[in-house]
């Protein structure tokens, strides 16, 4: 990666941080606890991070995932929520990932970025996140 490449990302993340920043607690990026220069954050009670990179020349994007819950038990139930909260999203996907006894549940999405003007940086990221604090609620649920 380029010098000017490196920068482009850095200015990509910082642009991410001028709009998130009055909306939530942002932590920077710390590379002894996570080497990929993410950005990470709360929001509705779920962690975030925004991870910026260059997909292709002249393609910088971002990459965001939520965990919605984590430990969840398996079952009809969450299979159920979790295809309800797919269908809710406007942005991004829901994944589950599996274990033996229990799931963990995110939101992802990964969007073009590097050009965006702030207004529109802005409302992408809150259209991703837009969501976010209802799905949790729903997932903490099966949690009792």
């Amino acid at each position: 990666m380029t010098d000017s490449e490196v920068g482009a990302l850095a200015e990509l993340r910082e642009r991410v941080r001028v709009q998130l920043g009055p909306l939530v607690d942002m932590r920077s990026p710390a590379a002894p606890t996570n080497g990929d220069d993410a950005l990470s954050f709360d929001y509705a009670g779920a962690p975030c991070a925004v991870r910026a990179f260059a997909l292709a020349d002249g393609l910088d994007v971002l990459s965001m995932t939520c965990v919605l819950a984590w430990d969840i038990p398996l079952g009809p139930d969450l299979r159920a929520t979790v295809a309800r909260a797919a269908e809710s999203v406007q942005f991004g996907s829901v994944n589950v990932i599996e274990r033996p006894d229990s799931a963990d549940v995110l939101l992802q999405y990964t969007f073009p970025a590097g050009t965006l003007e702030p207004e529109a940086l802005r409302t992408m990221l809150l259209l991703v996140l837009s969501g976010v604090g209802e799905m949790r609620e729903s997932l903490r649920a099966l949690n009792g």
